[in-house]
């Protein structure tokens, strides 16, 4: 099991600065649009802090190698360190130098491929952290929908999300992809979305008998289908 020392702790205190991570992250967009196109300042910061995390715990304290780290996260899958062959690279070595070459250079393009193939692209956030419900949420709806992102400051994004995490679970919706359908319900048809002066086709869903949790989330994803021709 890998661990963090107490000096890596300390490099990390340095590096985790946020001129660290928005230097990082500039040069990441650049290199890799995709990846965070149409995604909200604060997402695209707490996947490169998570991802600095990451290199961290497969021992890499140097900036150099850190942004080498999740520039691959960014090219192949954010958790392509899980993978048994890569696993098996990092641990080659204890010399952080050699770690890095072996990564770069010794792992065949066949692995690559294969975890582009399966990418995970959640992985960039930890599910077992509730501070970044929002951002994971967000990601959600964001990369199928970046207009939402960019008719809304990162405050209305971050209010659309804690409004819709509170409407979904007052209709039993507690699963992350039913709260970005709330979320993205939200910001297509309204705060009143649910009440009894919304949207004439939403009194179906909401009234006036109150349907399982599922049914509506189904339905609000099939209007948004129709609508926009996106699934979310």
């Amino acid at each position: 099991m890998i661990s963090i020392s107490t000096k890596q702790v300390e490099l990390f205190d340095q590096a985790i600065g946020i001129r660290f991570v928005d230097k990082l992250l500039a040069l990441l967009r650049e290199e890799f649009p995709v990846c965070f196109r149409g995604l909200p300042d604060f997402v695209c910061k707490t996947m490169v802090v998570n991802g600095i995390q990451a290199s961290l715990r497969c021992g890499f304290t140097l900036q150099s190698y850190i942004g080498g780290f999740v520039a691959l996260q960014c090219n192949s899958s954010p958790d392509f360190f899980l993978h048994p062959t890569i696993a098996k690279t990092l641990a080659i070595s204890n010399r952080e130098k050699l770690k890095y070459h072996y990564l770069m250079n010794n792992v065949p393009k066949p692995i690559w491929n294969e975890i582009k193939l399966s990418t995970n692209p959640m992985a960039w956030f930890n599910n077992n952290n509730n501070n970044q419900a929002i951002a994971r949420l967000s990601y959600h709806v964001c990369s199928v929908f970046p207009k939402i992102t960019n008719i809304q400051s990162e405050a209305q994004l971050f209010l659309l999300f804690t409004i819709a995490k509170e409407k979904a679970a007052r209709y039993g919706v507690n699963w992350e992809e039913g709260i970005a359908i709330f979320a993205v319900a939200l910001a297509l048809y309204g705060s009143r979305l649910d009440e009894i002066n919304g949207p004439t086709w939403s009194k179906k869903v909401f009234f006036p008998s109150r349907l399982s949790p599922e049914k509506i989330s189904n339905l609000l994803r099939l209007r948004i289908l129709l609508d926009t021709d996106k699934i979310i």
